[in-house]
């Protein structure tokens, strides 16, 4: 959490960041299975928000992976544990929750699996850094699905 303070009136406000990814599993067109998860912004994805609001460096969410490792994710992480697949970002949506908040909405399309794949972490990235981590019971992939992520980042002050 970052704490903002406003000299004039001495105030604090805190500001939250929380996540969760969606996930679509799909074959011929057909929605087979819906999960959702909670996610870890890990430190490397903190730096990238702080990089970007003191001087506008750093890289943007340009990808999502996934991977069969369930290790819990821990504040350290740097990449995916064992990463099988990955896709690049399709699109973001930002929406705005006045007074206090906002999220962006992230989505990738993953191509379709060739085999038979149990998935167990997921990951967003922004180029090479990873940004956010989720792991969850595992998802069984079977040949011939696709996989649609939809990840939001929400932001709260209060």
């Amino acid at each position: 959490q970052c704490h903002l303070r406003e000299d004039k009136m001495n105030t604090k406000h805190t500001l939250g960041i929380s996540g969760k990814v969606k996930f679509t599993l799909k074959k011929d067109d057909n929605i087979l299975a819906r999960y959702e998860h909670k996610n870890r912004v890990v430190q490397s994805g903190i730096e990238v928000i702080m990089n970007r609001f003191i001087d506008c460096s750093g890289s943007f969410v340009d990808s999502m992976g996934v991977g069969i490792v369930g290790t819990p994710p821990d504040g350290n992480d740097t990449g995916l544990i064992s990463l099988v697949s990955s896709a690049p970002l399709a699109e973001h949506i930002i929406t705005s929750s006045p007074p206090v908040g906002g999220a962006i909405e992230f989505r990738s399309a993953f191509d379709v699996f060739e085999e038979d794949t149990v998935l167990r972490e997921c990951g967003m990235f922004c180029g090479n850094t990873l940004f956010a981590r989720s792991v969850f019971p595992q998802i069984n992939i079977e040949a011939g699905m696709l996989l649609d992520l939809n990840w939001v980042i929400s932001f709260t002050s209060v």
